[in-house]
């Protein structure tokens, strides 16, 4: 059966975090999957209304949305309006995660929901993680 999703990953992240999201992606890369991360398409973008377009990136092409939880990703408008996107995903029941860089949470997660803590992982920990989360995920 064909994926239907584009991306196995919409990777969601304050600029703050390019750095390890960079580091999150070349680990990514080695396990074979796809992701979107707005620095490696920016084409898709250029030109486009911003809010649009995450929105389609996040909720109809990409399987999980993956939030790099950080202080300054509660602070910026467009992580904030990411974020809304997630919490719509996390609310329809599909596919959200966390990693947490800082001990920072979101207003409308509950206190409950798990994440993984950054500092406590490899980012090719992370990516093995991930790709397994995927496989389960296609074999429901």
């Amino acid at each position: 059966m064909r994926n239907k999703y584009k991306y196995d990953i919409g990777i969601s992240y304050a600029s703050e975090q390019r750095k390890y999201v960079q580091q999150l992606t070349d680990s990514l890369d080695k396990v074979g999957l796809k992701y979107f991360v707005d620095y490696n398409e920016p084409e898709l973008l250029w030109g486009a209304y911003i809010p649009e377009a995450l929105r389609k990136i996040y909720i109809e092409e990409s399987q999980i949305v993956l939030v790099i939880l950080s202080s300054e990703y509660t602070e910026k408008a467009y992580t904030k309006f990411e974020s809304r996107i997630a919490c719509e995903r996390e609310l329809s029941g599909d596919s959200f995660l966390i990693i947490k860089t800082d001990d920072v949470t979101l207003p409308w997660l509950n206190s409950t929901y798990g994440f993984i803590n950054s500092s406590k992982y490899s980012t090719e920990e992370i990516a093995i993680l991930l790709k397994k989360k995927l496989q389960v995920a296609k074999h429901k």
